[in-house]
C-alpha cells in the first residue's frame, strides 16, 4: 500500500518541479516519510529546484532554504526516531527484505521491461538522449539519476516481497517522464500520437496479472481468517512460528516468531538460520503449501529448512490445513499448513543431541558439539515437499490419513 503511495508521491513532485510549483516543500517530506529510500530521492528533487533556481533570472532563495530546512528535519527527525525505537537508523524491514544476491532483483526488473516493452523501449532512449546528447535538458539528467538509484534500490529486495507487483509500481512515474522526455524530440505529430497510444496501451498491459493477483490475494485472506479462527481457540498466549502473517497476529492474542524476520530483530540483522527457528520450541508451526500426492507440499524454502530435519516430524504432528470454503487442499495454493508440538517433543531434541535453552523468552541455542552430524539436515538441498523419503513413516501416515478430515475444518 505504501508503495502505490509513494509512486503517487513521486508523479506529484515531478508535476510540481516541472510546472515550478511551490507545493514541492510539502511532497518531498510526504515521499521521505513513506519509504526509507525517499530520503535518497528527496535529496534529488532538491537538486532538481537548486538547478532550476540556477537557470532562473529571479531566483527565489527563501523558497529554496525553507525547502531545504524542512527536508533536512524531516530525514533527521525520523532518522533519530529509528534510532531511538530500533536502535538502527532504518527500519527493521529494511534489514529483512535486502537480498544478497542482487542479480534476482536485476531478473525481474527485467520482466518488468518486457510486460512494459513499448514504454521500456522508449525509456531506453530517454535514457540514452538526456546522457549522451549534447543538448540534453539537466532537469531529465536528474531524473534519470533518480531513475537508476531506484533501480539499484529495489533490485537488492528479497524475492519474497512480490517484485513484479509491489516494487515495480515506483518505477512507473519516472520510466513515463523520461519515455515522454523521448517523444517530445520527434517531429512529425503523428509518429509522437502513435508512441503516445503505444505507451497507454504498455501501461494496461499488466492489467489481467493484476486481476489475477487480486483474486489471489481474496485467497489467501480467506484462509487466513480460517486459521484465525483456529488460532482463537489455541490456549492463551501460545507461540506460534510462522512464515506468513499478513493480518493474522491483529486478531488473535498470541506470541510470534517471525520467520521472515520482518519483526524480528534477531532475524532480520543476524540472518534466517533454520536451526534457530526450529530450536525455538514454539507450541505450533504455520507454514504454506498445500497436500499433492497426499504429501505436504510446501511453498517457502525456510519452511522446508525447518520441515526436513529428521527431528521434526517426531516433534511435530499434522493438526489441519486450513483453506478457503469451496476449495480443496489438494487444490494447487496457498494454504495454511498447521503442525501442533507433541507432548514429548522435548525429549525428542534432547534425544537427537539438541539442547533447549532459556537465555531469554523464546530463544532457544544449537548445541553444536553434540549435534554436528545435525548440521547438514539443515541445509537447502531443494526438497520441495515432505515426502516418505524426507520424514519419518509415521509422519508421513499422519498427512494421507488426515486427508478426508481437512474438509470439516
Amino acid at each position: 500500500m505504501e508503495l502505490g503511495l509513494y509512486a503517487f508521491l513521486i508523479a506529484l513532485s515531478i508535476i510540481a518541479l516541472l510546472r515550478n510549483s511551490k507545493w514541492l516543500f510539502l511532497l518531498l517530506p510526504l515521499i521521505i516519510l513513506s519509504r526509507p529510500e525517499g530520503i535518497a530521492i528527496a535529496v534529488g528533487m532538491l537538486l532538481t529546484v537548486a538547478l532550476i533556481d540556477w537557470r532562473s533570472k529571479s531566483p527565489n532563495m527563501k523558497y529554496f532554504l525553507c525547502t531545504v530546512l524542512i527536508v533536512l528535519l524531516t530525514g533527521l527527525s525520523l532518522t533519530v526516531f529509528r534510532f531511538q525505537v530500533f536502535g538502527y537508523i532504518l527500519p527493521n524491514t529494511y534489514y529483512a527484505k535486502t537480498y544478497h544476491n542482487i542479480l534476482w532483483g536485476y531478473k525481474e526488473l527485467g520482466k518488468m521491461l518486457l510486460i512494459f516493452l513499448p514504454l521500456s523501449i522508449g525509456l531506453i532512449i530517454g535514457l540514452f538522449r538526456i546522457f549522451f546528447d549534447r543538448n540534453k535538458d539537466k532537469v531529465f539528467v536528474i531524473f534519470g539519476v533518480l531513475f537508476l538509484l531506484q533501480v539499484f534500490i529495489s533490485a537488492s529486495i528479497d524475492p519474497i516481497m512480490n517484485f513484479l507487483f509491489r516494487y515495480m509500481i515506483p518505477f512507473l512515474p519516472m520510466m513515463l517522464v523520461l519515455s515522454l522526455s523521448a517523444v517530445a524530440r520527434i517531429s512529425k505529430v503523428e509518429y509522437r500520437m502513435v508512441m503516445m497510444g503505444l505507451f497507454l496501451v504498455s501501461l494496461m498491459i499488466p492489467l489481467p496479472l493484476s486481476l489475477e493477483r487480486l483474486n489471489q490475494e481474496q485467497i489467501i485472506w480467506e484462509a487466513q481468517k480460517k486459521f484465525i479462527g483456529l488460532a482463537n481457540r489455541f490456549p492463551e498466549n501460545s507461540t506460534i512460528s510462522l512464515t506468513d502473517m499478513g493480518r493474522i497476529p491483529f486478531y488473535t492474542s498470541h506470541t510470534y516468531y517471525d520467520l521472515w524476520g520482518l519483526v524480528n530483530e534477531e532475524t532480520a540483522h543476524d540472518g534466517y538460520h533454520p536451526a534457530r527457528e526450529f530450536l525455538r520450541l514454539p507450541d505450533y508451526f504455520v507454514m504454506v503449501g498445500y497436500l499433492k500426492n497426499n504429501q505436504i507440499n510446501l511453498r517457502f524454502e525456510r519452511e522446508r529448512a525447518i520441515a526436513q530435519n529428521e527431528v521434526f516430524p517426531d516433534a511435530y504432528e499434522l493438526l489441519t490445513i486450513c483453506f478457503p470454503d469451496g476449495k480443496k487442499p489438494s487444490d494447487p495454493g496457498y494454504y495454511y499448513i498447521v503442525f501442533k508440538r507433541k507432548p514429548d517433543a522435548l525429549n525428542k531434541y534432547k534425544g537427537a543431541g539438541y539442547t533447549y535453552g532459556a537465555r531469554s523468552p523464546g530463544i532457544c541455542f544449537f548445541n553444536i558439539q553434540e549435534s554436528n552430524q545435525n548440521q547438514r539436515n539443515f541445509s537447502s538441498s531443494g526438497i520441495s515437499c515432505l515426502s516418505s523419503s524426507a520424514i519419518s513413516s509415521k509422519s508421513y501416515a499422519i498427512c494421507s490419513s488426515a486427508f478426508a478430515s481437512f474438509s470439516s475444518n
